[in-house]
């Protein structure tokens, strides 16, 4: 294989292989010193970002446990935990639990007391919620978020929440617990410190912290000094992420992680393995997503003997990127030196293979044809005599190759000979005077073709070999070309006089046979359109002969339908007058109608308000009968009231005689007395005066009642009569409405029903006369088809005299011709 080298390649890799060897092995020794070095260095770097979050994670569980522990021991949250625990069990007794709580307005104020300072803390320190627990029972008092563990008694409860009190509670210390998703905060991740509170040395509740992850998570994602792959995470002894993962924050963040499954959503890999054995350590391992990683990792023990791992990796690819520079750098060191090296071994090895190189080119290039070479070296060492000779071996070619090229552009000049001995000149100038004589024939036969003689031939005689054979050859294909043509103009002339039977029978190929093929349809096609036109021309005159016969009867039909349409015009229009006159006499007694069944509405209104006021002029009679009735019985009653005061006024006078006697008797002392007496006395009889009078005019008072309640009754008796007969013309009335009513309705529907023949009989008017006037214009039409059917009967004629010149065959190859006489196909 050496041995196929060229020249200047052996020269050149003399060169390379002096110069690569010793640089090899001085990159390889530089390169394996400096790995080692680089892997130490990420592998502490990896470990010091590590310790650094592993000390902010501890420091940030120390400083929330303080922070709950300072918060339990505030003395405005101690009293907030016992004022609303006395004041929940009020409340429960009362029937108000969970968040019904908030409905007991001495809790409500309370709550909303302490609410405010509590939310500001929550806020103020991050958490994501904060809660005041009662001693016992561990009812949920007060929380920031208010979800549903509000007014819960965790005492019954199993979440996490729940278990932590109960853990705190029986032994009265600090519980944290491990991140888990909390169902009551929608499954969020959750971690809680609860820190019981005494009051005075007594324990009297508790306060619960619900931390979130987002701290967690702003401390882990830190990024400096991670560059592009790197990342720290917290994971659990279950495997499960305690923090989100940068590279696959959607698979491995803590939710799906927590709500997940290790395989999916954990870290499964040897850090892991090794923490749970509590284990620290730095190598390079396989990560979660498959990779080749730098892994450094510890355990983080945190209070109530939780245990976690912290782990911080970088992709292998990305921290040993610098000892891959460092090889790129060797690499490019290396590549530039190969090729300064082989750039000198090709400057020297160009210097002594250049002029053979140059020598072996150009003669390639003359093997190829091309001559336009020549080589431009002058020395005087053996290499510069060969190129001299060779120039001169070109010069030479390029004479011949120039009468060649003459040759070939239709020059055909002799060429002057070099010597006696240049068999190439002789050879030119002979094939000259072949090709000479060749193009004298070839013109000749070009000259008749062009005058249309086809006969012409080229003599063969003056050639030899393959010229003889093309000439042959040419006169050859003359013979082929003017035969089929020959027979093709013999056959047109016959069709052209009108004998369409003949045909091109010869055997032909090629181009030759489509023109055969192309004459024989054209007679085909001309004698299919003949025969088609011939009986087309049968059928026309056929036709012709029957549309006239027809357009005759349709004459006559025409006129006697015109005459018959003009009748019924006539009829129609005399009907249309008398069926609005009718129309007119309906429309009357229609309004008629409508006027008699307002005059009866009318009616049977006044005489519904005459019995109307019959009824209260009834009611009225019978108010006052009964009202004088009602007097007499007063009046009865007035006069035994008179009679009992007439019988006071006579026992008045009585006594008042029975004193004026006393007094009569008492003397001087009993005058005053008799005065008294006296007046009395008249008093009675000026009441017994009165009291008649008023007895008389009672009794005239009873015999006017009796005398009007009489005329009363009487009255009454006749309004009852009066009544009923109002109430009959009522009903008759009634009666005479509906009647009025149906008179009116029928008399409505008979003058639509008119109108509606009115408007039809119009419409058959007009339609009778479109009629009419359609046959006039049919009788004009048929007038007119009858002229056409003359004109198409003069034409059928004419095409029968020109078909008839034609001799046709049919389909089954007899001739056929058509007979001008008879009008009929004759087959011959």
């Amino acid at each position: 294989m050496f041995s196929n080298l060229k020249l200047k390649q052996k020269f050149i890799f003399y060169f390379l292989i002096v110069g690569i060897i010793p640089l090899v092995f001085t990159s390889i020794l530089l390169v394996n010193s400096a790995n080692d070095s680089m892997h130490k260095s990420s592998f502490d770097q990896l470990d010091m970002v590590k310790t650094i979050k592993k000390n902010q994670i501890i420091d940030f569980f120390d400083k929330s446990i303080a922070d709950a522990k300072v918060f339990a021991g505030l003395p405005f949250i101690k009293n907030a935990v016992r004022n609303l625990d006395s004041l929940s069990k009020i409340a429960k007794s009362n029937g108000h639990m969970g968040k019904d709580l908030l409905n007991y307005e001495p809790f409500k104020f309370e709550f909303e007391k302490y609410f405010d300072f509590v939310k500001n803390y929550q806020e103020k320190y991050g958490f994501y919620d904060v809660f005041l627990l009662s001693p016992n029972s561990g009812r949920v008092l007060l929380t920031v978020a208010l979800e549903d563990d509000f007014g819960t008694e965790l005492h019954s409860e199993s979440h996490d929440l729940a278990l932590a009190w109960q853990q705190m509670k029986n032994t009265k210390s600090t519980i944290l617990t491990d991140m888990k998703p909390y169902a009551i905060s929608n499954n969020a991740p959750a971690i809680f410190i609860v820190e019981p509170a005494y009051y005075k040395g007594e324990y009297v509740g508790s306060i619960a912290l619900q931390l979130s992850n987002d701290k967690i998570n702003s401390i882990m994602q830190e990024r400096t000094g991670m560059g592009k792959t790197g990342e720290t995470y917290l994971v659990g002894m279950d495997k499960l992420m305690r923090s989100d993962s940068f590279l696959d924050p959607e698979n491995h963040s803590v939710n799906a992680s927590l709500n997940g499954n290790v395989k999916e959503n954990g870290i499964d890999t040897k850090a892991t393995n090794d923490l749970i054995k509590g284990k620290e350590g730095e190598e390079i391992i396989i990560d979660y997503n498959g990779n080749p990683v730098l892994s450094a990792y510890s355990p983080i023990s945190l209070p109530n003997n939780l245990t976690w791992g912290i782990i911080a990796e970088i992709d292998e690819s990305e921290a040993f990127a610098a000892e891959s520079e460092m090889i790129t750098y060797a690499t490019i060191i290396s590549i530039v030196m190969v090729f300064l090296v082989g750039l000198l071994g090709f400057f020297v090895a160009s210097k002594i293979s250049k002029p053979i190189s140059d020598v072996a080119s150009a003669a390639k290039q003359i093997s190829l044809g091309d001559v336009n070479v020549e080589i431009k070296h002058k020395s005087n060492d053996e290499i510069g005599e060969l190129a001299n000779r060779f120039n001169q071996l070109v010069a030479s070619q390029k004479d011949k190759i120039f009468a060649a090229k003459e040759i070939a552009d239709g020059n055909f000049k002799h060429v002057e000979l070099a010597s006696e001995k240049d068999d190439l000149s002789i050879a030119f100038n002979t094939e000259v005077d072949t090709i000479n004589n060749l193009l004298e024939e070839l013109k000749g036969l070009i000259n008749n073709a062009k005058n249309g003689q086809l006969k012409t031939r080229a003599d063969a005689s003056k050639f030899n070999g393959a010229w003889k054979d093309l000439v042959l050859g040419v006169n050859s294909i003359l013979d082929e070309i003017i035969k089929p043509i020959q027979e093709g103009s013999d056959v047109l002339k016959i069709i052209a006089n009108g004998d369409l039977t003949v045909r091109v029978e010869g055997n032909y190929k090629g181009d030759h046979q489509i023109i055969k093929n192309s004459i024989n349809s054209l007679s085909d096609s001309f004698n299919t359109l003949l025969n088609q036109l011939t009986e087309a021309i049968h059928a026309t005159a056929s036709a012709a002969t029957q549309i006239s016969s027809s357009t005759e009867e349709m004459a006559a039909g025409a006129e006697e339908q015109s005459s018959q349409t003009t009748e019924v015009a006539t009829a129609m229009e005399q009907m249309a007058a008398t069926i609005t006159e009718t129309t007119r006499n309906i429309v009357k007694t229609n309004d008629a109608a409508k006027e008699s069944k307002n005059l009866a509405t009318n009616g049977q209104v006044v005489i519904e308000s005459t019995i109307k006021g019959m009824k209260n002029i009834e009611s009225v009679v019978k108010q006052a009968s009964d009202i004088i009735t009602k007097l007499g019985d007063s009046s009865e009653q007035i006069g035994q009231i008179v009679q009992v005061i007439n019988d006071i006024a006579d026992q008045t006078n009585l006594l008042a005689l029975n004193a004026a006697i006393e007094a009569a008797r008492a003397g001087e002392h009993g005058r005053g007395f008799a005065v008294v007496a006296d007046e009395v006395k008249k008093l009675a009889e000026r009441t017994t005066v009165a009291t008649n009078e008023i007895a008389d005019m009672v009794n005239k008072i009873q015999a006017d009642s009796s005398n009007a309640v009489d005329a009363i009754k009487k009255g009454n008796n006749e309004v009852s009569n009066g009544m009923s007969e109002a109430m009959k013309a009522g009903q008759s009335m009634s009666e005479i409405v509906k009647s009025s009513d149906k008179v009116l309705e029928i008399s409505s529907q008979v003058a639509v029903t008119s109108e509606e023949q009115s408007a039809t009989v119009e419409q058959i008017s007009r339609s009778v006369e479109s009629i009419n006037a359609v046959s006039q214009e049919s009788a004009l039409g048929i007038q007119q088809v009858a002229g056409a059917t003359n004109d198409l009967n003069q034409l059928t004629e004419n095409l029968q005299n020109m078909v008839g010149k034609f001799k046709l065959h049919s389909e089954n190859n007899s001739n056929c011709v058509y007979s001008q006489k008879s009008k009929q196909v004759i087959t011959t």
